[in-house]
């Protein structure tokens, strides 16, 4: 199926709820509401071009928890090519993930690991069976990749400061995708926090490059990545991922910063 056929729905115009929070009203991107979160956003055309390009079978290896699972078997279900996950098994129930089983609703192949190391290391091994498989990197940290995402939300960016004074902006880091790709979007105009996760050690050189990035508020959740979050939040968020920086934007954030809820 080609690009012309498939819905532009992939990328609509953001929905912001207001919250109140300890007496501020803090602005929430609901990305939730979106099948595969904000990588989705970018993910079909990004997909497309590789298909143009000769791909035809898409291969990702995926944290149990992790939202671009869904994003990449969403897009490639629309697109009509394959998609092979090797996903971290559930470590609260040592099974399939909810968000795995989603993925695989939406036609992508399975295969359960027993940890992120070992699936990345499946997933090239996998990969390199044929020409025609492309390994997505983990979080789609791709240049080619966060072009097409900046494209998406410098796009709707541009509406949202029609109508909001916004001076913070509020993300998860996990793979560190996102926070630079909002870098490029946003300029120094907005003070960006960043909530680590800890998907990655801070040795990985892409938490290092955030450390080391004085224009970026960073803030290390305490919590180990597969620890979840147990309180009830006001919309629907990741409890690995997103719902970790509530208790950082009940505590710092300002009156009408901005939290961009990337996934559910």
């Amino acid at each position: 199926m080609s690009m012309n056929t498939v819905a532009l729905d992939y990328s609509p115009e953001l929905i912001i709820s207001k919250l109140q929070i300890n007496n501020k009203t803090i602005y929430s991107v609901r990305d939730d509401l979106l099948i595969g979160g904000t990588k989705q956003r970018a993910a079909v055309p990004y997909i497309n071009n590789l298909i143009q390009q000769g791909v035809k079978h898409f291969i990702y290896a995926s944290p149990f928890s992790g939202f671009a699972q869904v994003a990449l078997a969403y897009s490639c279900e629309l697109l009509e090519v394959e998609c092979t996950l090797f996903c971290e098994r559930d470590t609260e129930k040592n099974q399939i993930h909810e968000f795995s089983k989603l993925a695989e609703k939406y036609g992508a192949k399975i295969i359960l690991c027993d940890n992120l190391s070992q699936a990345s290391i499946y997933s090239m091994i996998y990969g390199d069976q044929s020409s025609h498989c492309k390994v997505i990197p983990l979080g789609f940290n791709d240049p080619e990749f966060k072009k097409l995402l900046a494209h998406e939300i410098g796009r709707q960016w541009k509406v949202v400061v029609k109508h909001y004074d916004i001076k913070e902006l509020w993300l998860p880091i996990g793979s560190g995708t996102l926070l630079n790709v909002f870098k490029e979007v946003l300029g120094k105009e907005v003070n960006i926090h960043g909530v680590n996760v800890n998907v990655l050690p801070n040795s990985d050189k892409r938490i290092e490059s955030i450390l080391s990035d004085k224009d970026v508020i960073y803030y290390e959740c305490k919590q180990k990545f597969h620890d979840p979050c147990l309180r009830e939040l006001p919309i629907p968020s990741n409890k690995y991922y997103d719902a970790k920086l509530f208790s950082y934007l009940e505590s710092y954030a300002c009156e009408g910063a901005f939290w961009w809820n990337v996934a559910r």
